[in-house]
């Protein structure tokens, strides 16, 4: 069995999607634990409940207080996510909008979300806290990664990311 973790215990993904442990759910993902936050949005560890899958589950901060433009560019994102297709970008699964009536997540009442593909890892920013700075060889090859990424979404797409740092590659 595939396993998740939480709170020293642990949980195969089939018995976890059918609901084993006091998680909530939100449109059809199982939150297992916060991963993290941005400027847009808090990140989740949870499960596809559909797929039963691993997922990067982000539910968009303040939406109560958000213009339509500020909704606007969170599905944009999740738009230009979806179209990409490269094997050094995360996959997009899935993007909506969703009215939550009794569960609540860190006091949010509705949200907008964008569930993306989990990837089990550090992003370089905590590698770089818990082992220094990177050798310089290593640096290079993270730099060909991200630099190939980058090249794929730009000259495919015509994107451009304006927000690579340490935190955001894996």
């Amino acid at each position: 069995h595939i396993g998740i973790f939480k709170d020293d215990l642990k949980y195969c993904i089939s018995c976890f999607s059918s609901g084993a442990g006091n998680f909530p759910t939100v449109a059809g993902y199982r939150i297992v634990k916060k991963m993290g936050g941005g400027g847009m949005g808090d990140v989740y560890e949870a499960i596809q409940l559909s797929m039963e899958r691993p997922a990067a589950f982000k539910l968009m901060k303040g939406l109560e207080n958000a213009s339509e433009a500020q909704v606007k560019r969170f599905f944009r994102e999740a738009k230009t996510g979806g179209k990409l297709n490269h094997p050094n970008i995360v996959s997009f699964i899935d993007a909506g909008k969703i009215e939550m009536d009794d569960k609540k997540i860190d006091g949010e009442c509705r949200a907008c979300y964008i569930a993306m593909e989990f990837i089990d890892g550090m992003d370089v920013r905590k590698i770089m806290e818990s082992h220094g700075n990177v050798h310089y060889l290593e640096a290079l090859r993270i730099a060909y990664y991200v630099a190939s990424a980058l090249d794929y979404a730009n000259s495919k797409f015509n994107i451009v990311h304006r927000d690579v740092k340490p935190e955001n590659i894996l």
